[in-house]
């Protein structure tokens, strides 16, 4: 009865992996999200799956809190004995419509999301959720619009950083931030003062942007999946690059050192991280209507074992008849 969008899993103390996502009502249109989207948490014994519905942890309650409408894109961490539960929320003035938003409720609802965090001692709570935004936006600046899309990271140099998508007016493409506070409370501040940088060709980084940034550290360099927002990066429209970065700040492709551009790209998939084509064990491959939000699952040694992503099936790109959370085992 749900469409369902995104998976942040994190193990509990009990051993079972707890997955957070963000839910809207089926009766309404897919573009409600923005409306009426919720974060619940399930829980399963593998990071495989089946999960198990067990409650909703951030739904809507007063339309006067800057997160009172809507609640969207979760990222959970463990920072210590804590567990930081990172989200998007919004509210907005008009009545939750019963049916798809108007194009102006739509930039209105949207426009007024911001980073929160909810902090709790278990996956399970009980969640304090922050008073205000942890992150607001600058007129005037790359980052005008909204703060949205979080990424945090417990930073290796110390403190927490905070990744998020941002725009500098509606309808122009986004562009990722990073922040740093020494608690997940925050305060967060800029880490710079422009967006981060990427070493592309002056061609592709004129047009072509990333969004929802997943990012950790593997002891030696930082590292990001990222889901393309056109075809020039890999052949591929909507499909998921990797990159490495040095200080978090100044990205470059996995694989190719600073500087240098692989040769046959852009239209290769040469550095294609994860696909819309998804290749099931029982045989067969079917292309989705979109995959994005990436999520790893790390073991103790922070190594990547399982790729969570949002998607679902659709006769387009971006048109669906069903969405789910979804789960890739990853092999050496």
């Amino acid at each position: 009865d749900h469409w369902v969008w995104g998976g942040a899993p994190v193990v509990g103390r009990d051993g079972r992996v707890h997955l957070f996502a963000s839910r809207w009502p089926r009766r309404l249109a897919f573009d409600n999200w923005v409306t009426h989207s919720e974060v619940v948490r399930a829980v399963a014994d593998r990071p495989e799956g089946p999960f198990r519905f067990e409650e909703v942890v951030l739904g809507a309650h007063s339309a006067d809190a800057w997160d009172g409408r809507m609640a969207h894109n979760p990222s959970i961490l463990r920072v210590g004995e804590e567990y930081a539960l990172f989200y998007t929320g919004s509210t907005y003035a008009f009545a939750p419509p019963e049916r798809a938003p108007t194009p102006e409720e739509f930039e209105g609802a949207w426009q007024n999301k911001r980073i929160g965090v909810a902090v709790a001692p278990d996956p399970s709570g009980p969640w304090t959720r922050s008073d205000v935004p942890l992150l607001g936006v600058r007129p005037g600046d790359w980052d005008a619009t909204l703060t949205s899309n979080p990424a945090p990271i417990v930073d290796p140099a110390g403190g927490v950083r905070l990744y998020y998508k941002s725009a500098r007016a509606w309808g122009e493409r986004f562009e990722l931030g990073v922040a740093s506070a020494a608690g997940v409370a925050g305060p967060f501040r800029r880490a710079s003062a422009g967006p981060l940088t990427f070493d592309l060709p002056e061609d592709l980084r004129a047009h072509e942007h990333y969004e929802d940034p997943f990012v950790w550290h593997d002891g030696a360099t930082y590292r990001m999946l990222a889901k393309a927002m056109t075809r020039r990066t890999t052949g591929e429209i909507g499909a998921g690059v990797s990159f490495r970065s040095d200080d978090g700040l100044r990205w470059r492709l996995d694989g190719a050192r600073p500087g240098t551009w692989p040769s046959r790209l852009p239209w290769a998939r040469t550095c294609e991280a994860f696909t819309r084509d998804v290749r099931w064990a029982s045989g067969g491959v079917t292309t989705m209507a979109a995959m994005e939000r990436p999520k790893l699952l790390l073991d103790a040694a922070g190594t990547p074992t399982h790729l969570y992503t949002a998607t679902g099936t659709g006769p387009r790109y971006w048109t669906f008849d069903e969405t789910w959370t979804h789960v890739t085992p990853l092999t050496a």
